[in-house]
């Protein structure tokens, strides 16, 4: 006796949660329609079908969908599964503003897309994602967790092992698989369970309790006010870069001792600098050491008040390199010693991050502190501790006090 054929076979995809479907002639259902629909995702079907089903999560369960879908094509004269977006096509939308699917959404809730990230995505993209023709020849809905692996592992091989840009590019790809999801309900996104490629970055140096007292209290440590009211404000208030150079007057308090970040300089490292809020528009409270209170009042009263607060004479703000060589140079001049350790402007945000939680500051307030989206983020900042914020500042204070009492004495 002839074996009766199955109306379907259904089995687990690669990746969570995901099903392939075939349906065969026994169903009830015409030719075509069974060679559309052999080893099918079951995420193509008709959205309309997909709303009106419980996602199944279990092998009964997904029998029992594929047995509605066989009744659904039956009833609507078999519709043949969605293809999908081709990827090459979606990812391309990320290259512009104005097609950005993520901007979009931003936009909708009333938040800023940072022109930064816009640049950022385009280097990743043009550099590392389209030139895979493997990944870029899939449809969306047909890309599976084995696809994206293997991506992964191509990469990793490109650049010469797992790495920070190798992550950075996982991250992109994650969001755009995630806005392609936000727009089509129902489809299983390949990336969920997908764990993000491990890469143990070398971690930044932090500045120790002595080393940060050096730098604001040995003499000729700063050759300018400028110099002053910069790197106090990275290093006594966790400022970032762009938040510095888009500082503006309004947003000092003198008399709270706070900053009120609200503006970052946006394109720092292009001509077409702008104005715009913090990065993941998280405008935040940061204090304001009475240091930095004196250079920002002594610096005005040299060259007036600007738009901007750390600008030069003329109101321009300074470059990429100015703000890299004149950190470097007061940090030899201060004779904090580098050697062996990853000390960069950004080590400014690690060393309060440090000195804050050594103080016994929760995370949650550190992390509101300098503006991160996640404890997670917050946690990396903190090292092994370098002494309390206020215990340094407390220091610095006493040693201000002698020398001005020296020079009292010395001109009686």
């Amino acid at each position: 006796m002839p074996r009766v054929q199955e109306p379907f076979t259904i089995h687990p995809r690669g990746d969570r949660n995901g099903w392939d479907v075939t349906l065969r002639e026994s169903a009830g259902l015409s030719a075509a329609t069974c060679a559309a629909w052999h080893r099918r995702a079951l995420s193509t079907a008709p959205l309309e079908f997909l709303v009106s089903v419980t996602w199944p999560k279990t092998q009964k369960s997904a029998n029992r969908v594929a047995q509605a879908l066989i009744e659904y094509l039956r009833a609507t004269g078999a519709a043949a599964p969605r293809t999908g977006a081709n990827v090459e096509k979606w990812v391309r939308l990320f290259l512009g503003e104005k097609t950005n699917p993520r901007a979009e959404k931003l936009l909708s809730e009333g938040k800023e897309y940072s022109p930064d990230t816009l640049v950022e995505y385009a280097s990743k993209i043009n550099g590392h994602i389209l030139p895979d023709t493997i990944l870029m020849a899939k449809t969306m809905e047909a890309t599976t967790t084995a696809d994206l692996r293997a991506f992964s592992a191509r990469l990793a091989r490109k650049l010469g092992g797992p790495c920070r840009t190798q992550q950075a590019v996982w991250t992109i790809l994650r969001m755009i698989w995630k806005s392609y999801r936000e727009a089509h309900p129902g489809f299983v996104d390949p990336f969920l369970g997908l764990k993000k490629p491990k890469y143990t970055q070398k971690k930044r140096g932090t500045l120790t309790e002595a080393e940060l007292v050096s730098l604001f209290t040995k003499p000729d440590v700063f050759v300018s006010e400028l110099e002053r009211v910069v790197l106090s404000l990275a290093f006594l208030s966790g400022l970032r870069r762009g938040e510095i150079f888009g500082l503006e007057p309004g947003d000092l308090d003198f008399k709270r001792k706070e900053i009120d970040v609200e503006h970052a300089l946006k394109n720092f490292n292009r001509s077409d600098r702008s104005t715009g809020r913090p990065k993941w528009d998280k405008t935040r409270t940061a204090p304001l050491a009475d240091i930095t209170i004196k250079a920002i009042k002594a610096l005005e009263k040299k060259q007036g008040r600007f738009e901007r607060v750390a600008v030069y004479p003329d109101g321009s703000t300074p470059s990429e390199a100015w703000w890299r060589n004149h950190v470097a140079a007061c940090l030899k001049r201060a004779g904090v010693k580098t050697d062996g350790r990853n000390i960069v402007p950004h080590s400014a945000r690690h060393s309060i991050a440090s000195a804050l939680y050594a103080k016994g500051t929760q995370l949650e307030t550190i992390q509101e502190m300098l503006g991160h989206s996640d404890l997670e983020t917050t946690d990396l900042y903190i090292h092994t501790p370098g002494g309390a914020i206020d215990a340094m500042m407390a220091t610095i204070d006493e040693i201000a006090a002698k020398k001005k009492s020296r020079k009292k004495a010395a001109g009686t």
